[in-house]
């Protein structure tokens, strides 16, 4: 989210510090990658770069739920930079979520680091294996499975094929080729009811994808 906002400003502003701040996170999600065949990334860090624990619930871990993040944030500093450095992450990322899927379209969000296997967490510290030894207040509390992982390919493949011609001329009249592969992925993540589910609701998913989807019809008729 930061990295977007650096992007949109510096799209808006102009300012050099704010794209060199962007790339500077893109260094550290390329920087912070896990190795093959595990190549996630966490979701914490310590300062060694080495994932570690934030609350009791959340272990040190490869989360599916970040490295689709990533991914996508990758993507987005691509589309901006037209640099080839932030895809060169991303097949190894993917494969690692593919080779992790616990159903169709369904990801736990942690993987124990060596073994790969979902682990799960509770108030009481340890790791769980069995989602369902998990309290009820941590199985409501807490989006341990979703489909975390859910158009990262798709939008990798459309990175992969878009002309660098046509790209810089969709960035340099109306929506960025960014914002147009965001607006896809959030339509395409609508159930039929118009609504994005992943094991519940958010509102802030909600939020966000609104947003989103205001800026682009602002950008595709600024009047």
């Amino acid at each position: 989210d930061c990295i977007a906002v650096l992007l949109e400003a510096h799209r808006r502003y102009g300012h050099p510090e704010l794209l060199a701040a962007a790339r500077k996170g893109g260094a550290f999600i390329i920087l912070s990658q896990g190795q093959l065949p595990h190549a996630g990334w966490a979701q914490q860090y310590d300062q060694d770069l080495k994932p570690t624990w934030a609350r009791k619930y959340e272990h040190p871990a490869i989360c599916s739920a970040v490295t689709a993040r990533n991914i996508r944030t990758l993507i987005d500093l691509y589309h901006y930079t037209d640099d080839e450095q932030y895809l060169k992450p991303i097949p190894n990322a993917i494969a690692w979520l593919d080779s992790s899927a616990i159903g169709t379209n369904l990801w736990a969000r942690f993987y124990e680091i060596g073994t790969n296997r979902p682990i799960y967490g509770d108030r009481d510290g340890l790791i769980h294996y069995d989602y369902d030894e998990l309290s009820e207040e941590r199985k409501k509390g807490y989006a341990w499975r979703a489909n975390f992982a859910g158009g990262v390919k798709d939008r990798y493949r459309r990175a992969r094929a878009v002309d660098s011609t046509e790209e810089t001329q969709v960035v340099s009249s109306g929506p960025s080729f960014a914002q147009i592969a965001r607006v896809e992925d959030i339509l395409q993540r609508q159930d039929a009811q118009g609504r994005w589910v992943s094991d519940k609701l958010y509102i802030r998913d909600f939020v966000r994808n609104m947003n989103a989807l205001c800026a682009y019809l602002e950008r595709v008729n600024p009047n």
